[in-house]
């Protein structure tokens, strides 16, 4: 197949070609694809693991090549949690967010190439034997699991380009020197357990975009200082709000909207904004930044 590639000349598009075994390619293997030519890029490790854990998994290979300088790439195409439940909503939340948090590694950012939630959609049939699924069907409606309403809100508020921050405990000065446009700083009770947090700006660099996952019983706060810039205090942040007191919750046939996000705002000032975090919980907030009205219509 790669040899065909090449003989139809620059029109074909570079092929990758995924290895289906977390460990990678053998040694006698990787050495066989460059002597044959084969890109060590082209070649994808394709890791399994339960909720989370692909970066950490693609860092082990990366650290660790078959060969010296067999620089191959990972794509973590499937996340076996085996269940769709709350729990399951927050777990896809932080590690959604350590992809994310990739951005700042340049060097490993190049040999990620995604992330996949296995069994996306599954029937009524599944519902009841495989509770993997973060959307189901039946003849006459879908509905989102808890998983499957994270990934809808990270949808809903796009931001590509990952800010600088900093997430700090309660009390201490917020430091983000160098910060393009925004800022994270924590404010947690003592003994919570810590928020997963990150910022990041829209593709327009309008808005300023933070994801924060709540993984505690007790209610929380984040208190966002940004840095390099400013909040427009007469525009509300736009909240986003996925939480259940019961983490081993999830949405059926007759209740399909009983753990789905909320709307809510919060009052922001030109230095930041501080944001409710109810107990497990998953909120995305979406803060205008100042001069972006005047941007839009320039």
């Amino acid at each position: 197949m790669h040899a065909r590639a090449i003989s139809l000349g620059d029109g074909v598009p570079r092929l990758s070609f995924v290895v289906p075994q977390n460990s990678g390619l053998s040694a006698a293997d990787a050495q066989a694809a460059i002597d044959a030519g084969l890109d060590p890029a082209q070649v994808l490790t394709d890791v399994h693991v339960g909720a989370s854990g692909g970066v950490q998994a693609a860092k082990h290979l990366i650290d660790n090549p078959p060969v010296p300088g067999f620089n191959a790439g990972v794509a973590n195409l499937e996340t076996n949690a085996g269940t769709h439940d709350h729990k399951r909503g927050l777990d896809e939340a932080s590690d959604l967010i350590e992809w994310l948090e990739v951005q700042a590694d340049a060097a490993l950012a190049r040999r990620l190439y995604g992330r996949t939630a296995s069994f996306c959609t599954g029937s009524a049939s599944q519902f009841d034997q495989w509770r993997q699924g973060i959307a189901f069907f039946l003849p006459n409606m879908t509905w989102l699991q808890p998983p499957g309403h994270v990934h809808a809100m990270f949808a809903s508020s796009p931001a590509p380009t990952l800010l600088d921050s900093a997430l700090e405990p309660a009390h201490a000065p917020a430091t983000a020197e160098g910060t393009p446009r925004g800022a994270t700083a924590a404010a947690s009770p003592s003994g919570a357990s810590p928020l997963r947090a990150v910022s990041m700006l829209t593709a327009d660099a309008a808005s300023l975009v933070v994801y924060v996952v709540n993984p505690s019983n007790a209610s929380q706060t984040l208190s966002v200082q940004v840095s390099g810039g400013a909040l427009d205090s007469s525009a509300p942040v736009r909240l986003s709000v996925l939480s259940s007191d019961d983490l081993a919750g999830f949405n059926t046939p007759a209740q399909p909207e009983k753990i789905a996000p909320v709307a809510a705002i919060a009052a922001a000032s030109a230095s930041g904004v501080t944001i409710p975090l109810p107990a497990y919980s998953f909120v995305a907030a979406v803060a205008t930044l100042a001069g972006a009205a005047a941007k839009q219509h320039a």
